[in-house]
């Protein structure tokens, strides 16, 4: 963010505030890495029983929260939805969804919150998970500061995938 001058052209009053434009790229950054970010449909007894998201860190490899994922067996009678959002035209996309893989051993941490869990390869009607983007994660510090603001991918409520821009800040928590 920079400082740029705001001016009433009308009266030549000006004053400085933060700069909110971003390069339009921002907007294509997005989408390409929205692709990594799915819908999780917890079953239980083979009904859906709950919605979360989880975004693809490495091929085949999923991260959620631990309390998504409270154990190996929760993620075994879920399904990872991916495309389950609308298009440019606003039409509902048909879902791909895939199975997690548990020959895997999941990495479950409850202190940290998050479940790391591997993805079957090969969506339920045979499309490739390849052909969805992921995320890295970043072992670098610095990366965010408090106070900066973020963007958010998510399925807030189960929803179709939706976004967050530029309205929630970056926080430190010593829970």
């Amino acid at each position: 963010r920079h400082t740029r001058s705001l001016c009433d052209w009308s009266s030549d009053v000006c004053s400085s505030d933060l700069n909110d434009l971003t390069d339009i790229n921002y907007l294509a950054i997005g989408l390409q890495r929205a692709r990594s970010v799915g819908r999780i449909l917890l079953r239980e007894h083979g009904r859906p029983a709950g919605f979360a998201t989880g975004f693809l860190i490495a091929p085949s490899i999923m991260i959620t929260n631990h309390h998504v994922f409270p154990d190996a067996e929760t993620a075994r009678n879920s399904l990872l939805q991916m495309n389950y959002e609308r298009n440019a035209a606003g039409q509902e996309v048909t879902p791909v969804e895939f199975r997690f893989d548990l020959r895997v051993q999941p990495i479950i941490h409850k202190p940290l919150d998050f479940a790391i869990v591997a993805v079957e390869p090969v969506s339920v009607d045979g499309q490739p998970l390849l052909s969805f983007n992921w995320l890295p994660l970043n072992p670098e510090p610095g990366k965010a500061f408090v106070g900066e603001y973020l963007t958010i991918i998510q399925h807030p409520g189960g929803d179709r995938k939706s976004t967050r821009l530029n309205s929630s800040h970056t926080v430190i928590s010593y829970a």
